[in-house]
């Protein structure tokens, strides 16, 4: 299905009935309570994964974990199926050294092992290729914090795990690796039976025996380690089935009993969300599971696999964990230098719907405020050089908004049929789909859809630091336009960026748009017009990251001398000719708006005006003369 007809969709589905309960531009303002979210809190705050698991392959984990909502502790074990690459004589797992291991079984013998530096190494000789396990037994209080937290709301303790980046080793012992999937998992979560544990998968069976119930959740799919996650408390259950292209999906939501009404008209909003990503890039991932929510206590939300865990059910936050199960969960980062391949297109697949939902009011409004996320920061790369950073993973600014808007720009410089060809071939690529990714994994799809060579556009925007300015002068004579167009850079380190820039050209009532393509930092293009041009407006739609653009007209007038241009601090006027004497001046801003008026004047010399309090950008003077008046360009820039 084509991009634009999409907007039949939508009348089909009826989203009229869903409210837009969070606009999207309040979403860039928790696009920060997003990330913080994410990121998590690891007690492992500079996890380097141990050249020592590169020795085995994981294929399955088993959790059988006690747990109490109210108490900041756990036990049980994780069995953990591997496969050597070679015939090895000890093999290592991870787990934070403030828990204990108790013990650890292979085939019913106990194994010696050494549990030191939030490494465990376990003597045992295992056979190159020959599928084995081991059980590790543990205990302890994990780490206070996001991977593992103990809250309560209204009174009610909850319990509830985040482990992404590194803190899935804070809570249960694994192979903490990003390009290592699991094949399937099974987590067993033995709780006080007035709860309900949330979790990956599909709800198995509910044992009870005496005041506890262990709660089984079967997971069929590959899956990293931080995307298994529990939550335990005593929630409502709020569930429906959305029908999608490969039949129906069970939408399974756990919500505090406290708040289910407020948020049960809320939660449809998913039904929506669902089958517009399954139209326009493929079938929704995890079909033979389900789809859900668990809310828990953190700002923000998680894309934990199947069942993300959520604050609120805000349109945006909503939109991005959904969007996740596609993008960091069917196909997940292979580095935490290539995130934005995770946050990226979350961010721009959860404001995408926009364009054609809610009549699209909301779109434009997405589009200014993730721009202006997008040019916050000048000096660092969409790709990041310092995995050691949690925070410098998980910029908002960079692997999210940044991230995000090259997406839009990428669709928008190659078209909308090469774009959501190319992302659509990405997600069904058997040697990505279920497992991991590089930036240059995708872009050898999008190049193949767009038959196009695109590694300077990744090379600028993923690899490269800042982002451009765009000025243009202009005049038109007769039907002929000229332009002379310029780029400036946030940072030298990239001195040009290499793309189209859309202009349009406005008359009084006929408009026209061109594109200009940048190969140096000075363009200069003549186009033919059967219009008089009276504005010329740089990437008005903003499908660029781009800031500080502005254009003026040439100067006609030989009887009027206004400069500098660009004025800083103050405007200089020089009265001559025929124009001797200045009654009136007025300023307005590019839109319209009068910003200043002074009339009452007779100025026949060089004048100055004060501008200083006028902030950056383009601007119109209009100078009065008798009967005589002329309108000047001017910018302020600073």
């Amino acid at each position: 299905m084509r991009f634009k007809e999409l907007t039949f969709l939508f009348a089909f589905i009826g989203i009229a009935i869903h409210s837009f309960s969070q606009s999207d531009s309040s979403y860039s303002f928790y696009l920060d309570e997003i990330a913080d979210s994410e990121k998590g809190h690891s007690d492992v705050a500079n996890f380097q994964e141990s050249q020592l698991t590169s020795t085995y392959d994981i294929s399955y984990y088993r959790l059988n974990l006690t747990v109490r909502p109210d108490s900041q502790y756990i036990s049980g074990s994780v069995t953990s199926y591997f496969i050597p690459e070679m015939d090895i004589s000890q093999i290592v797992f991870e787990l934070n050294s403030l828990l204990t291991v108790d013990s650890i079984l292979h085939k019913n013998d106990t194994l010696p092992f050494r549990h030191k530096n939030n490494i465990i190494t376990i003597t045992r000789n295992f056979i190159s290729k020959k599928t084995d396990s081991i059980t590790i037994f543990y205990h302890g209080a994990p780490p206070e914090g996001a991977t593992f937290q103990t809250e309560t709301h209204h009174n009610t303790p909850i319990l509830w795990t985040l482990s992404e980046p590194y803190g899935a080793i804070d809570w249960w012992p694994c192979k903490q690796s990003l390009t290592d999937k699991a094949d399937s998992s099974d987590v067993f979560v033995t709780a006080p039976s007035e709860n309900k544990v949330a979790g990956n998968g599909i709800l198995w069976s509910l044992d009870t025996i005496g005041s506890f119930t262990t709660t089984h959740w079967k997971n069929s799919y590959p899956i990293v380690p931080y995307l298994i996650a529990i939550a335990v408390t005593p929630y409502a259950e709020i569930s429906f089935t959305t029908p999608l292209s490969k039949g129906p999906l069970f939408v399974q939501n756990y919500i505090y009993a406290e708040d289910s009404a407020a948020f049960r008209s809320s939660l449809f909003v998913t039904d929506t969300l669902l089958r517009y990503y399954d139209s326009l890039i493929g079938e929704y991932p995890f079909m033979r599971e389900k789809y859900g929510h668990a809310q828990f206590g953190r700002g923000g939300g998680m894309e934990h696999q199947t069942m993300s865990f959520m604050t609120h059910f805000g349109f945006g936050l909503t939109a991005h964990e959904l969007a996740h199960q596609w993008f960091g969960n069917k196909i997940t980062c292979g580095s935490w230098s290539d995130i934005w391949l995770n946050e990226g297109f979350a961010t721009y697949f959860a404001g995408l719907p926009l364009e054609t939902m809610y009549n699209g009011v909301h779109w434009n409004a997405w589009k200014e405020n993730f721009l202006e996320r997008a040019t916050i920061n000048k000096t660092e790369s969409v790709f990041v050089s310092d995995t050691s950073s949690v925070n410098r993973i998980f910029d908002p600014n960079l692997s999210y908004a940044k991230g995000g808007y090259i997406l839009h720009m990428l669709r928008k410089q190659i078209g909308d049929t090469a774009f959501f060809r190319g992302v659509r071939s990405y997600l069904k690529d058997p040697d990505l789909a279920y497992k991991t990714a590089l930036t240059q994994d995708f872009f050898s799809h999008i190049e193949t859809a767009a038959d196009s060579n695109l590694s300077l556009f990744k090379n600028q925007w993923i690899y490269g630091v800042g982002y451009p300015s765009f000025n243009t002068e202009w005049e038109q004579i007769n039907e002929e336009i000229s332009l002379q167009v310029r780029q400036t850079t946030s940072n030298t380190q990239t001195p040009i960026f290499n793309i189209r820039v859309p202009v349009l050209l406005l008359g009084e009532t006929d408009s026209v748009w061109i594109s200009i393509p940048f190969y140096s930092n000075e363009v200069s293009v003549q186009y033919t017009v059967n219009f008089l041009v009276t504005r010329v407006l740089i990437d008005p739609e903003l499908d660029i990251i781009s800031k500080g653009n502005f254009s003026i007209q040439k100067s006609s007038f030989t009887d009027l001398t206004v400069y500098p241009n660009p004025a800083s601090n103050t405007l200089y006027i020089i009265p001559q000719g025929d124009f001797k004497t200045v009654n009136a001046y007025s300023i307005f801003a590019i839109d319209g708006r009068l910003v200043s008026q002074t009339e009452g004047l007779r100025l026949s010399n060089t004048f100055h005006i004060d501008v200083q309090n006028l902030a950056q950008g383009a601007y119109h003077i209009q100078l009065v003369s008798g009967s005589n008046k002329r309108t000047e360009r001017f910018i302020i820039s600073r």
